[in-house]
């Protein structure tokens, strides 16, 4: 509740400053660095009071629900309804954010208020010293420690490729700005379809097969995006469209799944500080991939970047299927909803 009640502060300032002139490039700098960090400890939380809320064989598909509802409207309809709104004024797309928080905040205040869950205590010692004891129980309980360089190496992998697409769709598929818009339409449906289909896919096989088929999938759409140029354009675009959403299907249902298998391999008292040490390792990852996939482009091309990405998915496929072998890596569903106490 805090951090949307902050989050929509922090908006509505920025829309009461925009009519009269006064907010400088600086400010905007200032409120998107607060608005990440907060975003960052929001998330965490989220992740790690879920597993509190859902019985642990429901945990899958409310962390489907989270993620479809994320990419859905942050992804999807947020962009262009902000884009609209500009063109009314600068205040609107803020003021619509500031009033967007803080319904958050009021729906995350009505939420039954969780007694410490069975096991736990207070978090203790400096914030150095709470990221060291998770990063100590990861690297202490495989297949965790896997798990983070895979989660970590699918976001490099990801964004080396999302960095170029507009420039993959206007050079080597000549379909300019309208066709990236499309591209990336193609994507994100993907990405909502596999975060859908992500708990029935999990119930129906074993997550220690879904991840690592799903990661070589997904190796494999960046291989056909990336040798795609060399089509005629009547096979190049289309080729590429289904890769793409191919791509975003896969990425979706990994992304549940590692989600929900670190929620599950993961005891109540680490949850937040393991999550905050994946946000960490995940987050540092896009602008890895970032840069990654700059250099590539510019030094080989851009198809190359496409298959440097395949070649890295296709590494992480098989460093999943080793680390998931393991029935340490089995969830055991230990995880049981927190008696509710009266707000």
């Amino acid at each position: 509740m805090t951090a949307a009640l902050l989050r929509a502060g922090i908006m509505g300032a920025l829309a009461l400053a925009a009519p009269g002139g006064g907010l400088h490039l600086a400010w905007f700098y200032a409120a998107a660095f607060v608005l990440g960090a907060v975003e960052v400890t929001y998330d965490s939380v989220t992740q790690a009071l879920l597993p509190r809320l859902v019985e642990a064989d429901d945990l899958e598909r409310a962390n489907s629900r989270l993620y479809v509802a994320e990419i859905g409207l942050g992804d999807v309809v947020g962009p262009p309804v902000g884009a609209a709104l500009t063109r009314l004024s600068l205040s609107a797309p803020l003021g619509l954010g500031a009033v967007g928080y803080l319904l958050t905040g009021l729906v995350a205040a009505r939420l039954p208020r969780l007694g410490a869950a069975a096991g736990t205590g207070e978090a203790t010692g400096t914030w150095r010293q709470q990221l060291g004891t998770a990063l100590t129980f990861v690297r202490r309980h495989p297949p965790l420690g896997p798990l983070l360089l895979i989660s970590a190496g699918t976001m490099v992998a990801v964004w080396s490729t999302e960095a170029v697409l507009v420039l993959f769709a206007d050079e080597v598929l000549g379909l300019g700005r309208a066709g990236f818009g499309l591209a990336a339409a193609a994507g994100m449906a993907g990405t909502a379809a596999g975060g859908l289909l992500a708990p029935r896919l999990l119930r129906r096989r074993d997550v220690t097969t879904i991840l690592p088929t799903a990661l070589g999938a997904m190796a494999s759409c960046q291989l056909v995006i990336g040798l795609a140029g060399a089509l005629v354009p009547v096979l190049r675009v289309p080729l590429t469209f289904t890769a793409l959403a191919g791509f975003g299907l896969c990425f979706g249902t990994v992304a549940v799944g590692l989600v929900s298998l670190r929620q599950h391999l993961t005891p109540p008292i680490l949850l937040g500080r393991v999550g905050g040490l994946w946000r960490l390792a995940t987050g540092a990852g896009a602008p890895l991939g970032a840069l990654l996939g700059g250099l590539v482009s510019a030094h080989a091309g851009l198809s190359a970047t496409y298959l440097v990405g395949a070649g890295l998915l296709g590494l992480l496929s098989l460093v999943s299927a080793r680390a998931l072998s393991a029935r340490e890596a089995r969830p055991t569903y230990a995880h049981a909803p927190a008696t509710a106490t009266a707000s």
